[in-house]
């Protein structure tokens, strides 16, 4: 396979991958993706991956094929890198929408969650004479209190913060996953 040959005959010419990458004008990462067979050159690139490591492209695809078949070489080497890089697009593309999946749920669990906290504690208020914000609250005339109107509401704080941390996360996750 393209990723085995291309480590074995990089190493065989004592190349590093950082001096493979710097001769072909890509980056370290790139020819490491290559060599780990996440991605896959384009035909060009195959062409001057050869050029550069002095090997046919044949040899680096894993085939033997007469020099003679050069038209049927580049045909059949550009119809297989097609393919692969058809496939790599796919398992891409499931992996951004199951992300984006996971996304959307966690956002939807943490504003449902948000609502849950956050509703009766705003009808709370709402109930409440304006201006009274204390936890408890006092009225009466000289012989003593007449009224004691208690609104201690408990709010879990741990559970927003984690819900805010979720929210966070999904909004990044939706962001990265967003189609470009």
């Amino acid at each position: 396979m393209l990723s085995e040959n291309l480590k074995q005959i990089r190493k065989a010419k004592e190349l590093s991958q950082e001096e493979l990458a710097s001769r072909l004008h890509v980056v370290r990462q790139t020819v490491s993706k290559w060599e780990k067979g996440l991605s896959v050159p384009d035909s060009e690139m195959l062409i001057r991956i050869s050029d550069q490591l002095e090997t046919p492209v044949s040899v680096l695809l894993g085939e033997t094929l007469d020099v003679s078949q050069d038209a049927d070489m580049i045909q059949a080497i550009s119809e297989k890198l097609s393919r692969i890089n058809e496939e790599l697009a796919k398992n891409a593309e499931k992996k951004r929408k199951r992300f984006r999946a996971v996304s959307i749920t966690g956002l939807t669990a943490v504003l449902i969650y948000m609502a849950v906290q956050f509703i009766p504690l705003l009808r709370l208020r709402a109930l409440l004479p304006s201006g009274v914000n204390a936890a408890i609250s006092l009225t009466g005339g000289a012989a003593g209190p007449e009224v004691v109107l208690v609104s201690a509401v408990r709010v879990n704080e741990i559970g927003i913060f984690l819900a805010l941390a979720v929210l966070a996360a999904s909004v990044a996750g939706m962001y990265q996953t967003r189609k470009r």
